[in-house]
């Protein structure tokens, strides 16, 4: 399953957020000079440098997705936009979304093994392997805030997709994975998250498999996608 829904930017304006905090998000190349990150960061960071994108995002959210402001626009995004989208039954979502910083002309290999598209590499994977071990019960949502095009959008299920600011890409457990290198002009910035159906959540689905989460952390995957850790049920 892949679809695209769209919402509204000015009542959910997570860009201009963004921008009060990092400048014009397709420039945030030449408004900071980053360092591009070189090991594999799959199951990221445990100390964001502050001049990498891994910093950038920590900026982010120590400065906006911490503060009320932020955090009120995404409960009521997830309460009418995502809510909506499950027919507006009862919901498991992401306590907080994901943010994601792809720099003009930065690679960024985050898995070890790589496939290719036209001779370009391509970060191809499915959220359930190692090391993400994301449950198969959960879709996966990515709110672009800039428009994506040719080179930093995104293949699910060997189909490119470049979705424009105000869409959401909405996607089950498929294979999918950005090229390597983004060649755009444009850096890429997103809101990448996870959701799904309070009735198809199932905790005997979950295992003791460790995996990592915020912070190099390692844990077993039935401590983490619970309501106490990971989701908010709306």
């Amino acid at each position: 399953m892949i679809e695209t829904i769209h919402y509204n930017t000015n009542v959910f304006n997570f860009r201009n957020l963004f921008e009060n905090c990092l400048g014009e998000l397709e420039s945030i190349h030449k408004n900071f000079d980053i360092v591009e990150v070189e090991e594999l960061t799959g199951g990221g960071v445990c100390d964001p440098v502050e001049n990498t994108q891994y910093g950038l995002i920590e900026k982010l959210f120590q400065e906006v997705v911490h503060q009320h402001q932020f955090q009120d626009m995404w409960n009521n995004f997830c309460k009418t936009v995502i809510k909506f989208y499950f027919d507006n039954d009862k919901i498991l979502v992401q306590k907080l979304p994901s943010i994601k910083i792809f720099p003009s002309k930065h690679n960024w290999k985050f898995v070890e093994n790589i496939d290719y598209v036209d001779e370009r590499p391509v970060n191809f994977h499915y959220e359930y392997e190692h090391p993400f071990h994301h449950p198969m019960f959960e879709l996966n949502f990515i709110v672009p805030l800039i428009d994506m095009d040719d080179h930093n959008g995104i293949f699910v299920d060997k189909t490119y997709f470049s979705p424009n600011y105000g869409d959401v890409l909405i996607f089950d457990q498929l294979e999918h994975g950005g090229y390597v290198k983004n060649e755009s002009s444009n850096t890429r910035v997103s809101i990448d998250f996870k959701a799904l159906k309070y009735k198809n959540y199932d905790s005997s689905l979950l295992s003791d498999t460790i995996m990592v989460k915020k912070r190099g952390k390692w844990m077993p995957q039935k401590d983490v996608f619970n309501t106490e850790y990971y989701y908010k049920e709306l």
